[in-house]
């Protein structure tokens, strides 16, 4: 297998090796006590990167039909580099270096960015493959599945038989009490009460879920394989997705976000498939009836997964028209299941509505904000607010990460909000106008994982749990964890607790690398591919949208979607159908 055929491909891959290796230098130099060494390593590192800069152009030059000479791809390095600049430095400025430093510090670690963005974009631009249909056995499926399916089971023996929360617990008791509550998607619990045939037990479910994570990692790698990309490429995917400590906790954990988000990257695969193969792909009534239980799972199993649904295909009618009917034809019976279940099937059995002042977490936070911070309030808008909660309660509990402290307090009159909600939603706006700055922040810092890699200093980010929470139903149902092997506890769990401080728990990361996945799909002209990365987009939206808190679950699709769209930007489209 020969990975780099030409010179301009080595010197880029070196480039790159080169920039991630000066750029995590100068980053690690420049957030870490400040000494006259570090200045003068940090000075070589910029000199090193502007001469690698010089010569990494005039080495690609010499190829005879360079591929990055438009002027609009340095904007966009530009820009990406500028994003990636606020992104990692936020909340390093804060520091309270002096004028001279604050300018050094912002003019070396551009550069270093700027040099990474550029040596990234041009090796990923060399490193095509043109989309050459390859038979492969479905045992490929399973092969790609192997090394997560292994891994994922030594987290679980780990932490057996899971991991639940007091939500998961909630789920866990609807399950034996038969009165089910949508504050939880009621369909994700009736999957964890279908996994509960297998036996009374999470350790059912964690199986079950193990399975399924590592069927979709496998099913990523057979595709993309299929389809000609370098194999380096898709293994090393294959391997970074099985072994990063996010997916390997989560496969055991019991949240609903855990498979939604594995059946969005699963619709986004089969998007690309349906889009490459101009539909031909839903020919088949096993394909088609795989894209329809992976859609009703987006739609059913999270609360914002039918509006997701919805627009992809109310877009993809706009942007394809007729080229994709089978799509459009395979979507009705997703529409017509989720109907059924969420109106008929959930009034014959009686299943409580959630809460709609779930949708006013954003809202509540601003409202919070300005008034913690002693913002512009008339008399009106802060009697209206007390009504809610008294005032000495929003100013000590507003936290501008999470909006649990307030909801979850025990003085929140949801009743009133309930009755009120239009006219809270016109003080709400009121507010913003009269406290634009105060507003932006507090949302900046409400959705900071979408945007920042580093989190802020006084960030607070729910990650992940180990343990089966002890409360009363945990108590009830004799639930708690069992340590098979405390040695394989205590190292799975440093493994997890050095990862917690790491950047791959912010989903900003991932946002970056499918930024740039997709511009690289743009710049090989491959537009109808675009429409792979539409669903973790929606995603995105509706979460910046309402998200109550700084949890990575909730973009936890971001992570895996990351790696469907970086490896699509191998693709060199064609026009022609691929079976």
């Amino acid at each position: 297998m020969i990975l780099f055929n030409n010179l301009a491909t080595k010197v880029n891959f070196f480039c790159l090796v080169l920039s991630i290796a000066l750029g995590s230098g100068l980053v690690y130099l420049l957030t870490t006590n400040v000494s006259l060494i570090k200045w003068l390593l940090s000075i070589i590192i910029v000199f090193v990167s502007l001469i690698h800069l010089v010569i990494s152009k005039n080495l690609n030059n010499l190829e005879i039909k360079p591929s990055l000479k438009s002027w609009y791809n340095y904007i966009f390095c530009l820009a990406l580099t500028l994003f990636l600049f606020v992104s990692l430095m936020g909340s390093f400025f804060k520091r309270g270096y002096n004028l001279f430093g604050f300018a050094f510090i912002s003019i070396t670690a551009f550069i270093a960015l700027f040099c990474i963005v550029l040596a990234l974009t041009q090796f990923l631009m060399k490193s095509r493959s043109g989309i050459s249909f390859v038979e492969g056995r479905k045992i490929k499926i399973l092969f790609f599945a192997t090394p997560s399916f292994v891994i994922f089971l030594v987290y679980f023996l780990a932490f057996y038989p899971g991991v639940l929360s007091p939500d998961s617990l909630d789920q866990w008791s609807q399950i034996f009490t038969g009165k089910f509550d949508d504050w939880h998607p009621v369909a994700h619990t009736w999957f964890i009460m279908f996994t509960t045939l297998l036996g009374d037990t999470p350790a059912a479910f964690s199986i079950i879920q193990i399975i399924i994570m590592s069927l979709i990692i496998g099913y990523c790698g057979y595709t993309f394989e299929r389809y000609g990309v370098k194999k380096i490429f898709v293994y090393l995917s294959v391997v970074f997705l099985s072994f990063v400590p996010i997916n390997g906790i989560y496969s055991i954990t019991m949240w609903k976000d855990i498979l939604y988000s594995g059946l969005l990257c699963l619709i986004s695969l089969y998007i690309a498939n349906i889009v490459i193969s101009n539909g031909l792909w839903l020919d088949s009534k096993l394909n088609g009836i795989l894209f329809v239980i992976a859609s009703v799972g987006v739609t059913l199993f999270r609360h914002n997964g039918f509006i997701i649904f919805l627009l992809t295909l109310l877009i993809s009618i706009v942007v394809f028209k007729k080229k994709l009917m089978k799509f459009y034809l395979w979507s009705i019976p997703v529409l017509l299941i989720y109907f059924i279940v969420t109106i008929p099937v959930f009034n014959a059995l009686k299943v409580t509505s959630s809460d709609p002042n779930e949708a006013l977490a954003i809202p509540t936070q601003q409202v919070a904000s300005v008034i913690a911070l002693d913002g512009k309030m008339t008399n009106e808008q802060l009697e209206f607010f007390a009504n809610i909660l008294p005032i000495d309660v929003w100013k000590s509990q507003y936290n501008p990460y999470t909006v649990d402290p307030l909801k979850f307090n025990k003085e929140f009159n949801r009743g009133f909000l309930r009755e009120n909600r239009s006219e809270f939603l016109k003080k709400w706006l009121t507010l913003c106008i009269q406290n634009p700055n105060i507003v932006i922040k507090s949302y900046l810092k409400q959705v900071s994982n979408v945007w920042q890699i580093t989190q802020f200093n006084d960030g607070v980010t729910s990650l992940y749990s180990t343990s089966i929470t002890e409360n009363n139903n945990s108590i009830k149902y004799g639930l708690s964890n069992k340590i098979i092997s405390v040695g394989l506890t205590e190292n799975v769990s440093r493994i997890l607790e050095f990862s917690r401080n790491s950047i791959i728990w912010r989903a900003a990361l991932y946002n970056v690398l499918i930024i740039l996945s997709l511009y690289i799909i743009v710049r090989r002209r491959n537009y109808a591919l675009v429409i792979v990365a539409l669903p973790v987009t929606l995603n995105t939206l509706t979460i910046m949208a309402a998200t109550p808190a700084q949890d990575f679950r909730y973009l936890y699709a971001n992570l895996l979607v990351s790696i469907v769209v970086f490896l699509t930007s191998f693709l060199k489209f064609e026009k022609k159908a691929v079976h």
